[in-house]
């Protein structure tokens, strides 16, 4: 969700730009404490059928939650990832 990603998760090009996200966000030092808090987040806040996005503390840098926020029909947070 935190970048609104809709394609094939599975895809080789998918994984590359994953790579590229990962590498762009986790800081080099420490990255298991960044990567311990990103899971914990996913299990208490970033529910897959129920996000809890007013409490979320990146709400303001996910782009699932401002497309949601934007969108004309009032597309839902648990919308994403879809498939394009």
């Amino acid at each position: 969700r935190f970048r609104a990603f809709g394609g094939d998760v599975k895809a080789s090009s998918s994984m590359q730009g994953f790579w590229r996200v990962a590498e762009s966000i986790v800081p080099k030092e420490r990255p298991g404490d960044f990567n311990q808090a990103l899971m914990e987040l996913g299990a208490t806040v970033c529910h897959v059928t129920s996000p809890l996005c007013d409490s979320c503390p990146v709400k303001a840098h996910c782009a699932a939650f401002a497309e949601s926020v934007q969108d004309q029909e009032g597309k839902p947070v648990t919308r994403f990832p879809a498939k394009k």
